[in-house]
């Protein structure tokens, strides 16, 4: 079984992890409302951490179907 499982596949499976628990936290905001005093900061520094991981999964991924057909 582990003979089957490499680096791409677990790289797969990580950004698939980050990104379903990207939109379990979005899912949850719609429904949880946050302090009125805290929503401004708090929607900005979600929004913040989103973008970065989703510019990571993709660099991540991108760099190594890039070393990969070279």
């Amino acid at each position: 079984m582990w003979e089957k499982i490499n680096k791409v596949s677990v790289q797969i499976t990580v950004a698939m992890i980050c990104i379903i628990s990207l939109n379990a936290i979005g899912f949850l905001l719609f429904f949880k409302e946050l302090p009125v005093h805290n929503k401004e900061i708090a929607t900005y520094y979600i929004g913040q951490l989103q973008g970065a991981i989703v510019a990571g999964i993709f660099g991540w991924l991108y760099t190594t179907t890039k070393t990969k057909s070279s």
